[in-house]
């Protein structure tokens, strides 16, 4: 219990890129700013020269931090979108050994609605799939059994425990 807490309070990767780069763009800025500064001071004595040059690499520096975010950002994206293939590959193999098992499998939400099945569970229960997906688990159960069943599925995920119900079914 206290690790899953302690875990919702770590940042992800995500916000730890995010916080070293803002750190990296304020650390270089700031260095930037205090430098740049002191060398316009120490090496122009003309107010108009001086006020060109801040102008100018205040310029420079807007444009040097822009191609930086863009490559950056052109990185991230790079990266996310190899991930998001490469996400869709194994969720695409999963799918494939899921459909094709030879056990029944489904998944439900936590109102005991079923969102998935299998076809082996269709052949199993003798249900078609869109028979199935979208309604209640209650369908495959006796009447007088059904309201139980449901609220011991309830229970399992509220408390997000593994286990399992056993409850004669009905077949079609």
């Amino acid at each position: 219990m206290l690790k899953d807490s302690f875990n919702k309070n770590k940042f992800d990767k995500e916000w730890l890129m995010a916080i070293r780069l803002s750190a990296v763009f304020l650390v270089i800025g700031c260095l930037w700013i205090l430098f740049s500064d002191r060398l316009v001071l120490h090496l122009f004595d003309d107010p108009l020269m001086r006020a060109r040059l801040q102008l100018w690499k205040g310029w420079f520096f807007v444009v040097a931090v822009s191609f930086l975010l863009l490559f950056l950002i052109k990185g991230y994206l790079s990266r996310n979108r190899e991930l998001t293939k490469s996400l869709d590959k194994s969720e695409e193999r999963f799918r494939s050994i899921i459909e094709k098992s030879v056990s029944g499998i489904c998944v439900t939400n936590r109102e005991g609605i079923f969102e998935y099945v299998n076809p082996a569970y269709c052949r199993i229960y003798g249900y078609k799939s869109s028979e199935l997906v979208g309604g209640s688990i209650a369908i495959l159960l006796e009447e007088e059994k059904q309201q139980n069943a449901l609220e011991l599925h309830s229970k399992l995920f509220e408390n997000n425990e593994k286990g399992k119900g056993i409850w004669d079914v009905v077949d079609k």
